[in-house]
C-alpha cells in the first residue's frame, strides 16, 4: 500500500512528491465517499514546504479513513 509507503517514507525523510502523487492516484481504486476523503488529506502536501508533522498526522488520518471503510 502506498499509504504505508509515504508513511515510512516521511518517518526517515525520504518522501517526495512523486511518492504522494501516486498514493492520491491510487485512491481512484477505492470506493466513494473514502476515496475522496482521503485525496483531501493529501492533496496539497508537499515535503518540502509542509513540515514533517503535518505530512505525518495527514497520513495518518488518510490511514484511518481507509481501515474503517476498508472491506477486507
Amino acid at each position: 500500500m502506498l499509504l504505508e509507503q509515504c508513511d515510512d517514507a516521511n518517518k526517515e525523510g525520504l518522501l517526495t512528491k512523486p511518492m504522494l502523487d501516486n498514493a492520491i492516484y491510487e485512491t481512484m481504486a477505492y470506493k466513494e465517499p473514502a476515496a475522496s476523503d482521503i485525496r483531501n488529506q493529501l492533496i496539497g502536501l508537499r515535503p518540502i514546504d509542509t513540515p514533517k508533522e503535518e505530512i505525518q498526522l495527514r497520513l495518518s488520518q488518510a490511514r484511518r479513513i481507509l481501515d474503517l471503510t476498508a472491506d477486507y
